[in-house]
């Protein structure tokens, strides 16, 4: 905790000072600002603008939100390469839009997982090289997601924070997060990694790339400025936490 707290106060960054004041007015107008200024892709527009939108995240939550899920517009899911994983209880079954990092990416070009991919609206990649590559391939519903690494701490973006600002600068109705909770439930789907996240140096060696604190924040930040982000029950109550009280629950899952 103190780690990190003192590498924000040596930051001199207006996006951390207007999160921790707390003050509304001041996220709406600078979340106005970053949003203006993403460059907007008139296909993927066409499927966000004024849909309700649901982001299904990869973490167990126990909870049955299949008939939550499905009542959706459009349903994003990250990193879901095939259908394992995909529950008519749970996580519901319907996939409109993936998002894809680059060990998944790298996942899907040596096992040739084409096929379920190629049934989605749009797949979003974060870097022109994946772009290039999968259109190659016939991929036409590929797209690149906006940078927001500037606005990390420490580190780059990981998938929600990517994911929700680039949904939300697209202009959505709603959008409400499933099955996500920064990390703080050490216990993933089946498949999504080869080891689940309550082995110390797997999780380790995640925070030193992801920042946990800067993803929290970039995410409450969009939360509370947007007006249009709700989440499941256990996204809320994380979501709630103050920065001390978030780190703390890390470091008790993880025994740091």
């Amino acid at each position: 905790i103190i780690f990190y707290l003192e590498q924000i106060k040596n930051k001199k960054v207006n996006y951390f000072n207007i999160i921790e004041n707390n003050n509304l007015k001041l996220q709406r107008k600078f979340y106005n600002n970053i949003k203006n200024k993403a460059l907007v892709n008139w296909q993927l527009k066409k499927i966000f603008f004024n849909k309700n939108v649901a982001i299904v995240g990869p973490a167990l939550s126990g909870e049955k939100n299949k008939k939550k899920i499905d009542k959706y517009d459009i349903i994003v899911r990250n990193n879901q390469i095939d259908q394992l994983n995909l529950s008519h209880k749970s996580k519901g079954k319907r996939t409109d839009v993936i998002f894809l990092n680059g060990t998944k990416s790298e996942e899907i070009i040596k096992q040739k997982k084409l096929s379920f991919i190629k049934k989605a609206k749009a797949v979003i990649f974060k870097t022109d090289g994946y772009v290039k590559f999968f259109k190659r391939l016939g991929l036409l519903n590929s797209y690149k997601s906006t940078n927001i690494d500037r606005y990390m701490m420490i580190g780059i973006s990981n998938m929600l924070p990517y994911i929700l600002f680039q949904i939300l600068a697209h202009n959505p109705k709603t959008v409400k997060i499933f099955d996500n909770d920064f990390l703080v439930n050490p216990k993933r789907v089946k498949n999504y990694y080869k080891h689940n996240l309550d082995k110390k140096p797997k999780f380790l060696s995640i925070i030193f790339l992801h920042d946990p604190l800067s993803q929290f924040n970039f995410v409450k930040f969009l939360y509370n400025a947007s007006g249009i982000v709700k989440g499941d029950s256990k996204f809320t109550k994380v979501i709630k936490l103050d920065q001390k009280e978030f780190l703390r629950k890390l470091e008790k899952s993880y025994d740091l």
